[in-house]
C-alpha cells in the first residue's frame, strides 16, 4: 500500500503521471507517423516528426520528475524513491542536453547526419550518452521505483512493472556491448512502453486507497 494521506502530493502524482502517459503516447503517434511518411524504410525519420520526438524528449523529462518528486513523499519506501528521483534527474539532464543540441545545430549538420559525432549511428558520442542516461541511469531507476512499493496484493502489479522495465533497460545495454544494437530494442521496451504501464498502475493504486 502507499504510504501517507492522499494529500497536495497525491494529486501531483495523478496529475504528472497523467501528463507522462499523455506525452508517451504523443511520442508514440509522432514516431509511427514518421515511419509512415518515409519514402523508404530505411531512410531517416524527417522533419517536422523528428524535431517533434526532440521536443516530446525534453517536455516529458520535467513531467517524470514531478512524478517522481511526488512519488517519493507518499510511496512506502522511501529511500528507494529518492534514489529513482536522483537517477532519474540524471537521466533527464543528461538526455535534455543532447537533444537540446541537437535541435540547435540541425539534423542536416555533418555532426548530426550520416556517421558525425552526433549521430545516431554506433558508436557515437551521442549515441553513447543516450544509452548511458535511458539503459543505465533510467534503467536503475524504475528498479528503484519499483522497490519503493511493497509486494502487497494492492501495489504488487505496479511493482512488478516497474521492475521488470528497469530489467529490460539493463538489458538494453546487450546491444552496445556485443556491437548488435537491435539488441537495444529491449531496452526501449522497458522504458519507453512498460514504464508509463506502471505509472498508470501507480494511478489505479491511489484511487483505490483514496478515501470517499
Amino acid at each position: 500500500m502507499i504510504a501517507g494521506e492522499q494529500s497536495e502530493d497525491a494529486r501531483l502524482v495523478r496529475r504528472a503521471g497523467i501528463a507522462v502517459i499523455a506525452l508517451h503516447l504523443a511520442y508514440a503517434a509522432v514516431t509511427i507517423a514518421g515511419f509512415f511518411a518515409l519514402p523508404q524504410r530505411d531512410a531517416p525519420i524527417a522533419d517536422p516528426w523528428f524535431a517533434a520526438m526532440e521536443w516530446l524528449i525534453i517536455l516529458i523529462g520535467p513531467c517524470v520528475l514531478l512524478f517522481f518528486a511526488a512519488f517519493a513523499r507518499v510511496a512506502a519506501g522511501r529511500t528507494w524513491s529518492l534514489c529513482a528521483l536522483v537517477l532519474a534527474a540524471v537521466t533527464f539532464a543528461l538526455s535534455a542536453a543532447l537533444h537540446a543540441v541537437i535541435l540547435a545545430v540541425g539534423r542536416h549538420d555533418a555532426l548530426v547526419a550520416g556517421v558525425g559525432a552526433l549521430s545516431f549511428v554506433w558508436p557515437s558520442a551521442a549515441y553513447a550518452i543516450d544509452i548511458l542516461a535511458w539503459d543505465w541511469f533510467f534503467g536503475l531507476a524504475l528498479l528503484c521505483a519499483g522497490m519503493a512499493l511493497p509486494a502487497s496484493p494492492r501495489t504488487l502489479s505496479a511493482r512488478r512493472v516497474f521492475l521488470l522495465a528497469g530489467a529490460l533497460a539493463l538489458a538494453g545495454l546487450a546491444g552496445p556491448a556485443t556491437g548488435a544494437m537491435e539488441l537495444r530494442n529491449v531496452g526501449i521496451l522497458g522504458y519507453a512502453v512498460l514504464f508509463p504501464v506502471a505509472v498508470a498502475l501507480v494511478l489505479r493504486d491511489f484511487g483505490r486507497t483514496e478515501p470517499a
